[in-house]
């Protein structure tokens, strides 16, 4: 009972599905991206990191629904500003499991080490974001006993498709716009593009991230007098 209640402290009970389905669909992913093994002499060919980058792009978007659930989960039990705490320590876990994917994706492909960090990085700062708009989508439903699985489904598909949409309705005009969506921002990354439009990728959800924080922290605030 000792060993079952320290692995609660660390892992959620309730959290314990969410992570065995990134495990298994990051696995998943994983095994489409690595190549024939009639073609592992030809690494050194992929320079648009494009088939390999299948991974990154299921790997950012399981980590975007794992912040999503969590925060969904956390909004039932509590309120600011710990939630926000635990909201990062949940997704600080999940990224720590997938570990162990992101080294073996760097040996096999020979990817270089700046990229997979960033990409790391960039990643758990979207899992953060949508781990908070989650808390605060559940909130406003378990307010008006509602229930808010659409909804939360259609804001992370909406990040990361409409800024696609767009820019192709304008026919590649606005190309910057494709960095909005977290698709467009690894592959960015993944491609070494230069660096002033990777730190706007990177920019656009810490700002949006920020104003959650300091709302929280007003809410929280106004809560307490």
């Amino acid at each position: 009972m000792s060993n079952r209640r320290q692995l609660e402290r660390i892992v959620p009970a309730d959290g314990t599905q969410a992570y065995s389905m990134l495990l298994l669909l990051c696995g998943v992913a994983m095994l489409f991206a690595i190549p024939f093994a009639s073609r592992v002499w030809q690494h050194s060919a992929f320079r648009s990191f494009f088939v390999p980058s299948m991974f990154f792009f299921a790997y950012t978007f399981l980590m975007s629904v794992l912040g999503m659930t969590r925060g969904s989960a956390i909004a039932r039990e509590e309120r600011r500003p710990r939630a926000a705490l635990l909201i990062g320590y949940q997704v600080l876990l999940g990224q720590l499991l997938v570990l162990p994917y992101l080294i073996y994706v760097r040996a096999v492909l020979k990817a270089s080490e700046p990229r997979i960090a960033l990409v790391a990085l960039y990643a758990c700062l979207v899992a953060y974001l949508a781990g908070l708009l989650g808390y605060s989508i559940e909130t406003r439903a378990l307010r008006r006993q509602r229930s808010a699985l659409f909804r939360k489904l259609g804001v992370v598909l909406a990040g990361y498709v409409l800024p696609f949409a767009v820019d192709f309705a304008l026919a590649g005009r606005a190309g910057i716009l494709s960095l909005l969506s977290p698709i467009g921002a690894v592959l960015h990354i993944l491609e070494r593009g230069p660096a002033l439009t990777t730190a706007f990728a990177f920019a656009m959800p810490t700002v949006v991230l920020v104003l959650f924080l300091l709302r929280i922290c007003r809410h929280s605030q106004e809560a307490s007098q």
